[in-house]
């Protein structure tokens, strides 16, 4: 059985971690280590910056991982500090180059974070972001995305990353959740 590992620290994040480890476990992964996990999961959280201890150790076990051939899942969060260490730019607050970018959700309206975005492949996400991306490195494949441009669902062998959030309960027993499931099987992710 493959292992999957959260790096955790003394930061908080809710209930995020909780709702991770059952969507994994829900995949047949089982809890591992920093020593013996094969899937590494970084889940989504507070912005690149706001936790600087947090960064140092996701950016750490994202080097880790890297060096080591692991796999890795980067879920919101996660998936920027992925494309951030690869040194893309990231958008810091939609908002701010809304003239270009208008991440609006399905009733047309733009919170500023939060809504229910539908996505070029017609999958119903719960995305809770105000940062984002709108460009990807060269050796990236864009899976998913809003009609807007930001990046919903990257790929790179060994690495898959999504805009939204799969681990919220709101999302069990959706198509979106079924259509990660097996595209993660399909690359041999999970």
């Amino acid at each position: 059985m493959r292992k999957y590992w959260i790096p955790e620290g003394d930061w908080p994040i809710g209930t995020g971690y909780e709702h991770a480890h059952r969507l994994l476990q829900s995949w047949g992964l089982a809890p591992g280590t920093q020593e013996d996990y094969d899937l590494l999961v970084l889940p989504g959280g507070a912005d690149i910056g706001k936790r600087p201890q947090r960064d140092e150790v996701e950016l750490r076990a994202l080097e880790h991982a890297n060096g080591n051939g692991k796999k890795i899942f980067g879920i919101c969060r996660g998936m920027q500090l992925m494309l951030y260490s690869e040194g893309m730019p990231i958008i810091d607050h939609i908002p701010d180059v809304s003239v270009l970018i208008e991440h609006r959700t399905l009733t047309g309206d733009w919170t500023g974070q939060s809504g229910w975005h539908k996505t070029a492949l017609g999958l119903l996400v719960n995305s809770r972001h105000h940062q984002g991306f709108s460009g990807w490195p060269a050796d990236w494949e864009i899976l998913d995305y809003t009609e807007d441009g930001i990046v919903e669902t990257i790929y790179r062998k060994n690495r898959y990353g999504v805009q939204w959030h799969p681990e919220h309960p709101e999302m069990i027993n959706t198509y979106a959740l079924e259509w990660l499931k097996q595209d993660l099987k399909k690359r041999d992710m999970i």
